[in-house]
């Protein structure tokens, strides 16, 4: 309660790995790309769903969305700093 978290979820080719502070927290092995599974449903959200009622308790101060898939070495080392560019 009360304290800044730092999530960042990484997919690379099916493979879903989570952060929370720059320490991986999990993994998921998927497959394929990201698709729709229910068409129509597919906006991207941060901190809700589209298709169901499950809506972020909470602030969010700053996103970030990579057209890359980003090493864990660049998770834990970059995700104190603020953005530049």
């Amino acid at each position: 309660l009360d304290t800044w978290t730092h999530v960042a979820v990484v997919y690379d080719a099916g493979r879903v790995v989570t952060y929370v502070n720059g320490t991986q927290v999990h993994e998921y092995l998927g497959s394929g790309d990201i698709g729709d599974i229910a068409p129509g449903t597919d906006d991207l959200r941060i901190g809700s769903r589209q298709a169901a009622e499950q809506d972020f308790q909470g602030s969010i101060d700053e996103v970030r969305v990579w057209t890359v898939a980003r090493s864990s070495a660049q998770i834990a080392g970059n995700y104190r700093r603020a953005p530049t560019g």
